[in-house]
């Protein structure tokens, strides 16, 4: 007998939905983004921990004070990354994720530590989905991929 299953993203079509928010963990407010002066500050950690180096360039890029259009127009800073309550599994990489108004928010990259189990059991309270902001990706195609006539042809806002 063949009975429903859960779909497989590598086979399957697949739609996620959820909020973009962070979570409490072990008493501690993980937040729901992170922003470039946080990258920053781990930048300057590079001579203790050899995967905070970095590039010249991205360290001179994301030290900016200013970020145009690309800063967030409440905080004013560079969001990087957000996380969502968003299920998420393997083949989901690279996911466009939209808002309620279905405009592109960011890409789903990956998951944190706490939905590793989710493809057996789901937990809503500690799984999340991350994606990395739309807006740092096109900061990044513009400023430092010179991707002047990309962003032009996919009529990026």
């Amino acid at each position: 007998m063949d009975l429903p299953h859960y779909s497989d993203a590598n086979f399957t079509m697949r739609l996620s939905y959820g909020q973009v928010g962070g979570y409490m963990i072990g008493g501690f407010n993980s937040g729901y983004y992170t922003t470039a002066e946080s990258i920053v500050e781990k930048f300057k950690q590079a001579d203790k921990i050899a995967d905070y180096k970095a590039e010249p360039i991205m360290i001179s890029l994301l030290s900016s004070n200013n970020f145009g259009k690309y800063a967030d127009k409440t905080s004013g800073k560079m969001q990087l990354c957000f996380l969502t309550n968003n299920d998420i599994t393997g083949g989901n990489s690279g996911s466009p994720m939209f808002n309620g108004k279905g405009e592109l928010i960011g890409l789903a990259f990956d998951g944190n530590w706490d939905s590793l189990s989710s493809d057996i059991n789901f937990d809503r309270n500690l799984a999340r989905c991350i994606g990395v902001d739309i807006r740092f990706v096109l900061y990044m195609m513009d400023k430092w991929g010179h991707a002047d006539r990309l962003i032009k042809e996919i009529n990026a806002k």
